[in-house]
């Protein structure tokens, strides 16, 4: 099958063996998988991971109990043995022993099929559609929040960062009834927040605190002094950033304020699930590219480059430029194509891809038959020849 592995050096998309079948464990097609912040930093050493990527995904039970074969799940990452103190406890999740999908001794979803345990199999309502789906996980380590720390009305709460998780949890916060302000670098994506009557502010600008609980998703080692600095005395910061670089941390201004600090990783799927159903949160306009799974390594690149909220990987996608961006528009019928713009500039590419733009393809030949202003496509990327043109498309609702 066809898979994107990491081999401790770069990350290739090649042919890999099915997954092994291992005691109670289901075969799961995939539909889609989303790329994220933590796929990044596992190819820069972090969990000095080896193996098939991703965690993030939703698909169809191919082989497992009768009952789940043909539905659409999506799955818990936290593989856990059931039978030491911790798992009794009620903590699967920190299981000693535990193996982590895509992230610790475990194949990820990047790829045709992925093997998981069926006890961490949800099924997915029908009203919920794959590209919702897909973000089931995420979403419950936002939730997570909700579960290490009251919220009453009106509570005070910062969240720094604008990217995927600071852009759910703000929405999970504000669902909850706290008063949020959410805090980010990209106007484009604190839009989101604004369209849901979430305060935001750029962090250039932003006088921060003193808040009652911050929560620090910046993905930057550099954000856990500044959430320390806008926290109230005996104030909680909730801290979601994982990364590969190792930070200096000033641990006085804990004791000082009589600080609290909280680890948050992931959480329950069943309340996500329940928001992505009545559309409690927007997660359609986290979406920056969509891409098939034998472009992967493309994907990954294009994440790290224009640092995305969510790439996803379309594994019936097939390959090809124009045929991509055709089943883009296809594949979210609710949007429509409402710029199409062409540059010589590759910073211009960059700018409108960070202001919102979720497509880009490489033109280099003019074909005035083209639907794409005159220009014949030749291929996903930035760098189109000597002559290269870049176009751009962006989706918004209907």
């Amino acid at each position: 099958m066809l898979a994107l592995r990491y081999d401790g050096q770069v990350a290739r998309v090649s042919e890999v063996d099915p997954p092994a079948e291992f005691p109670e464990s289901a075969l799961v097609r995939v539909s889609l998988a989303g790329v994220c912040d933590t796929d990044i930093a596992l190819v820069t050493g972090y969990m000095d991971f080896r193996g098939v990527l991703g965690h993030e995904f939703v698909g169809t039970v191919a082989e497992g109990p009768p009952e789940l074969v043909g539905r659409r799940v999506v799955g818990e990452i936290n593989f856990a043995c059931g039978a030491c103190a911790t798992c009794n406890s009620g903590m699967p999740r920190h299981c000693p022993a535990r193996r982590v999908l895509g992230i610790q001794g475990a194949d990820g979803a990047f790829a045709e099929y992925v093997r998981v345990p069926v006890a961490n199999l949800h099924a997915v309502p029908d009203a919920i559609s794959d590209s919702t789906a897909v973000f089931t996980e995420p979403l419950a380590a936002a939730f997570e929040i909700l579960e290490q720390v009251e919220i009453e009305p009106g509570h005070d709460c910062l969240v720094l960062g604008d990217g995927k998780l600071g852009l759910l949890a703000a929405q999970v916060l504000h669902a909850a009834g706290a008063e949020v302000l959410a805090v980010g670098r990209h106007p484009a994506k604190l839009a989101v927040l604004r369209q849901r009557g979430i305060r935001t502010a750029i962090a250039s600008d932003a006088v921060l605190g003193p808040a009652s609980l911050v929560v620090e998703a910046t993905g930057s080692a550099l954000g856990f002094a500044r959430a320390v600095s806008a926290l109230r005395p005996r104030g909680t910061l909730v801290l979601k950033s994982t990364h590969a670089e190792q930070g200096t941390v000033d641990l006085a201004p804990l004791v000082i304020h009589e600080l609290h600090v909280i680890g948050s990783r992931c959480g329950p799927f069943p309340p996500a699930l329940r928001a992505l159903e009545t559309g409690a949160v927007d997660v359609r306009s986290l979406v920056h590219a969509r891409l098939p799974l034998a472009r992967a390594d493309e994907a990954l690149r294009l994440a790290e480059q224009l640092a995305p909220d969510i790439c996803l990987l379309d594994i019936a996608m097939p390959g090809g430029g124009l045929t991509a961006a055709r089943s883009i528009t296809a594949s979210m019928p609710q949007t429509r194509v409402v710029m199409l713009t062409v540059s010589e500039d590759e910073d211009d590419l960059l700018s409108a891809m960070k202001a919102g733009v979720v497509w880009a393809n490489t033109f280099n030949r003019f074909d005035p038959t083209s639907p794409f202003g005159g220009y014949k496509e030749s291929g996903f990327g930035r760098e189109g020849g000597m002559h290269g043109l870049h176009a751009y498309v962006r989706l918004e609702d209907r």
